[in-house]
Parts: structure tokens; C-alpha cells; sequence
């Protein structure tokens, strides 16, 4: 699918082609693909890279997303931070699952839901999608499975 890609911005006269690759194994777009496939590393944000094939010399290099999050704690309480993008299918799938995992939680919980869709939400945290636990980040490379949202907030619980 992304030789075609490549293909068709080739041929439509794109000035480059851009992606997101990733250095933990977790993540399913592994730098090393892109590479083969002539794109090369622009920046750089934690494991994520944000990689770029440039067709033109008119090509405008875009600037990667850096978190700008800072976790604020509530005394007594597990805090769950969920930044989700609904353009995204697996976003929407993890919003629906920390949903119902945090409703078993009660009072136990402060729950914390940003939009990105929302004005003004992506330029203050910059943030595309993301779950924090107590201001650890949790993800698994894939949408993230209700029985790990669940462990992450008991672990957080337990550790008090």
C-alpha cells in the first residue's frame, strides 16, 4: 500500500510523502520499513519519527508534534488523562474502552477526557491521541486492551 502511495504522489506531481515511523517494537510502522522504501528520519519525538520521501525541491519539511502535557495530580485520586482523535478508528476504539474500565473505578478516579477535535486542545497539549495513568503513558502499539487500561489503574491504586 505505501509503494502506491509513493507511486501516486510520484505521478500527481506531490512534493514528498510523509509518515510516522516508530523505534519500539510495539508500534506496527517500524522506521526500518520506511527506510527501505526511501524515506528518511526529519525529527524525532521520544520513539516516534516522523519520516519523509521529498519529490521536490519545493517540498516543505512539516514540524513533528512534541507533548506538551504536564500531569496534575489530585490528592486521594487516580488520574486518567485520554487525549483521542476522532478521525482516528483505533483512538475512538481506546476512548470507548478507558471509558467503561474508569466507570469501574467510581470514585476511586478523576477522569480527564480532551478532544483534539476541539479548539484549541492539540496546540495546548500537543497531542494527537494518548492515555496517561497518574501521568505515565500507557500504550501497547495497537488499541489499547481494557484488561491493560484496567491493570495500569489498579497498579497506580496499589502503589499508594
Amino acid at each position: 500500500m505505501m509503494s502506491s502511495d509513493i507511486d501516486i504522489a510520484r505521478s500527481s506531481s506531490r512534493k514528498g510523502v510523509i509518515s510516522f515511523g516508530y523505534t519500539d517494537p510495539k508500534w506496527y510502522l517500524p522506521v526500518s520499513f520506511f527506510e527501505k522504501l526511501g524515506l528518511s528520519e526529519i525529527s524525532r519525538n521520544g520513539e516516534e519519527r516522523l519520516m519523509m520521501l521529498v519529490l521536490s525541491s519545493k517540498a516543505e519539511i512539516p514540524r513533528q508534534m512534541v507533548s506538551k502535557y504536564t500531569y496534575e495530580p489530585v490528592e486521594g485520586k487516580i488520574v486518567v488523562d485520554l487525549f483521542f482523535n476522532r478521525f482516528c478508528s483505533t483512538s475512538e476504539i481506546d476512548a470507548y474502552r478507558v471509558m467503561r474500565v474508569v466507570k469501574e473505578f467510581k470514585e476511586n478516579v478523576i477522569f480527564n477526557l480532551h478532544e483534539i477535535e476541539e479548539q484549541g486542545v492539540e496546540e495546548e497539549f500537543g497531542l494527537p491521541r494518548a492515555i496517561f495513568v497518574n501521568g505515565g503513558e500507557i500504550f501497547w502499539g495497537y488499541e489499547a486492551p481494557e484488561n491493560g487500561i484496567r491493570d495500569a489503574i489498579t497498579n497506580e491504586i496499589n502503589s499508594r
